[in-house]
């Protein structure tokens, strides 16, 4: 839940906080891509169909920034590129 995440990252020391933080909006757009292309194609409502299928577009974007984020602070926590 939403609330063990924000306890968690209480606890999480300043060096870790941002790559912890990132893995959750990673995984949480990941799903929340999954279960809106799900309704895209599924619902049985035209409407629901046509604006899980938007948000799915926003959120994929979303999903590829945050990975690309994920991605920097990998590569700076290993020092390839502070």
């Amino acid at each position: 839940t939403h609330k063990k995440v924000a306890m968690h990252l209480k606890n999480v020391d300043a060096q870790d906080f941002d790559r912890e933080y990132i893995a959750h909006m990673v995984a949480d757009h990941a799903k929340a891509l999954e279960h809106l292309r799900a309704k895209a194609k599924d619902a049985t409502n035209p409407q629901v169909r046509t604006l899980a299928s938007r948000q799915a577009t926003v959120v994929a974007q979303h999903l590829e920034m945050a990975r690309a984020i994920q991605s920097s602070l990998t590569m700076d926590a290993s020092g390839r590129n502070s």
